[in-house]
């Protein structure tokens, strides 16, 4: 079995399962994809693949391969600025291309309700059959420490224009009376007076991190698959306010930590139970 695409933090955990069941899986990344005899491998789980020559991905539809598609982004040119609008699809130049490899799948794999929709409005049964799975999170480095938090309001990745930039910083001004601490990537932007820019967090210490802060805020401007920061940011105790572009808000579990933690603790079966049962 091979698994294409780069392997990011949220396919390590599906990996790790996929071994742990006794697969042999080879992953395969833009710079060693010529060296793969595509009829060797089983099944392929096709997965952040945007920067594959795209021969590479068209190949498996073509040739009758077995594969799942494991989406993360969107089929968008410009990935996660999605519109959503159907004046835009009806001009899409991605359109065809993502079209034949979703429906090529034998299994599309979204990370909410939310990544489901957008998608189905836009090509309807070329995604099906299809599941959902949440992004997969080591939910034991994710908890609330019950130490006090000083500090009031943060924001992960939020000063990047598409996640919601002008909005998250138009609620700090309707929020005087909170202090705001952006951290992970950010731009040059004048901040309000009661807003601060951290920089990048080191992902081992982000549960420390989280736990200094009352609030979390995330309000992106486009559609947000699942968006790992706030969960992460509700498991380590904070309170979220999102909007209805967030991902994993849409899941109707998304209710209270214990259940939050339930479901994305089970991810990784859920996520080869589905491809055993298409294999």
């Amino acid at each position: 079995m091979k698994f294409e695409g780069g392997a990011q933090m949220t396919d390590k955990g599906m990996i790790t399962e996929g071994i742990k069941r006794g697969y042999n899986i080879y992953v395969l990344t833009p710079e060693n994809s010529e060296k793969l005899a595509v009829h060797d491998q089983d099944f392929f789980i096709v997965s952040n693949c945007r920067n594959f020559d795209r021969k590479v991905v068209a190949n498996l539809s073509k040739n009758n391969v077995k594969y799942a598609y494991y989406h993360h982004d969107t089929f968008c040119l410009y990935r996660l600025f999605f519109p959503w609008t159907s004046k835009c699809l009806t001009r899409c130049p991605e359109f065809a291309y993502w079209n034949a490899v979703f429906r090529g799948a034998k299994l599309n794999i979204f990370l909410s309700p939310l990544h489901w929709q957008m998608h189905s409005e836009a090509f309807g049964d070329s995604i099906e059959p299809h599941v959902k799975v949440p992004s997969a999170i080591d939910v034991t480095k994710f908890y609330d420490k019950k130490e006090p938090r000083d500090q009031d309001t943060t924001s992960i990745n939020t000063l990047i224009d598409f996640k919601g930039r002008d909005e998250v910083l138009g609620y700090a001004r309707d929020h005087p009376d909170q202090k705001f601490e952006f951290a992970g990537e950010g731009t040059d932007v004048e901040l309000p007076p009661n807003c601060s820019y951290k920089g990048p967090v080191i992902y081992t210490k982000l549960n420390d991190f989280l736990n200094k802060y009352r609030n979390y805020v995330e309000l992106p401007r486009n559609p947000q698959p699942f968006n790992r920061s706030c969960a992460e940011a509700y498991l380590a105790g904070c309170k979220v306010t999102g909007n209805k572009l967030l991902g994993a808000l849409t899941w109707d579990w998304f209710t209270s930590r214990d259940s939050v933690r339930e479901h994305i603790a089970s991810a990784p079966s859920e996520f080869w139970a589905a491809i055993e049962d298409v294999m």
